[in-house]
């Protein structure tokens, strides 16, 4: 994910056996560390207002989404129970998506004007999707939120499908 001032980007680099979360300055400057832990992090994706991040952690043995603020970290919240990978956010950042196994789910997320703590609702489930298992995120959310694009099979010869509200795709 691009910065809010498009200076950087937020990367996945492998160190060591783990993967963390940096940010790369588009000028060629040295990476910044963004999110670094004995765990496995990915997948991040910046807030609207590019005040926090949203990613992945497998620090507690299940790989979990977490939302903590941006460029510092330290106010990290947990946002899914029970697993959850590729989060996504809506172009307002009221509403977190993501996967947990074949089933995408959605959260309202409150984020404070001033620092302080990020609130998380409870996760509904959307739908449920043969979602491919891949490092990287293959499905992305409409900016109001409404229609949701996603990989339905392997590459080459998976297709695209778009899911209006409420629709099923199996």
């Amino acid at each position: 994910g691009w910065t809010a001032d498009g200076r950087a980007v937020l990367a996945t680099v492998e160190r060591d056996g783990n993967t963390d979360i940096v940010a790369l300055p588009v000028d060629g400057g040295r990476a910044r560390e963004v999110v670094r832990t004995p765990a496995r992090e990915s997948g991040a994706r910046l807030s609207p207002d590019g005040r926090f991040i949203a990613y992945q952690s497998d620090e507690g043995g299940v790989t979990e989404v977490y939302v903590d603020t941006y460029p510092a970290g330290g106010r990290r919240v947990r946002v899914s129970t029970g697993g959850g990978v590729h989060p996504a956010w809506r172009g307002d950042g009221r509403e977190l998506f993501f996967w947990a196994g074949r089933r995408l789910l959605a959260v309202d997320v409150t984020l404070p004007a001033a620092p302080g703590a990020v609130r998380v609702g409870t996760p509904t489930e959307l739908f449920a999707a043969r979602y491919p298992d891949a490092l990287f995120a293959m499905y992305d959310v409409s900016p109001d939120g409404q229609q949701v694009v996603l990989s339905a099979g392997p590459a080459p010869r998976g297709r695209l499908v778009l899911l209006p509200p409420g629709a099923t795709a199996r």
